[in-house]
């Protein structure tokens, strides 16, 4: 069965910012690992999932593993990937983000040269 739409999903605003850059704009060890992600799948294919949507994080919200047997979000996601219709969450303006790190640092260089013609 090939699917007809693929979905991807960070809680990470930071993370699709990366993803939407030159890799050579970041320092190393991201810029390795975003050329991956970006080699191997499309950036329309990345979208935002609000913490309150994703499951993984339930466990970092204290949540004690003999509750998860009664998360409905645990076992089946967020409600809104069970909808016949699927709709993209609305997405964060990543162009916004005020500082995104692990950027490398740049630096203009300019050369100025004046010359006068003594005849």
């Amino acid at each position: 069965i090939k699917p007809n739409k693929i979905s991807l999903y960070s809680d990470s605003t930071i993370v699709l910012a990366w993803l939407k850059m030159e890799p050579s704009k970041l320092k190393t060890f991201v810029a390795n690992r975003v050329s991956i992600i970006q080699t191997n799948t499309d950036a329309n294919m990345w979208n935002h999932v609000s913490t309150n949507e994703n499951p993984a994080d339930i466990i970092s919200r204290g949540t004690l593993p003999s509750e998860l047997a009664n998360l409905d979000m645990w076992w089946h996601g967020p409600q809104f990937l069970m909808t016949l219709k699927y709709e993209t969450p609305v997405q964060p303006n990543t162009n916004e983000i005020s500082e995104i790190p692990d950027l490398k640092s740049t630096q203009t260089k300019c050369f100025l040269s004046n010359t006068t013609l003594m005849l």
